[in-house]
């Protein structure tokens, strides 16, 4: 996920994750799962704070090198 420059600090990056998050969690998925490179602090806090959490080990497929895992889950919606 990128966000020009000029648009952030807007929440826009926030908003794009919680619409993909709905997305898939109105698709079945039980869990979202990205990639990011590990100098990427930004990208890493805004992450923390939409309730990812860093995921060890390769049970999801390899990683780039220089890349950290984060999962979150998501709760299913009551039909």
């Amino acid at each position: 996920m990128w966000v020009d420059p000029a648009a952030r600090r807007r929440r826009i990056a926030a908003q794009l994750v919680e619409t993909v998050a709905t997305w898939a969690r109105q698709s079945g998925a039980s869990a979202l799962v990205l990639d990011v490179v590990e100098d990427n602090a930004p990208a890493i806090a805004l992450y923390d704070r939409a309730g990812f959490v860093r995921f060890d080990g390769d049970a999801m497929g390899k990683r780039a090198p220089g890349e950290l895992r984060f999962v979150r889950a998501l709760a299913m919606m009551p039909e």
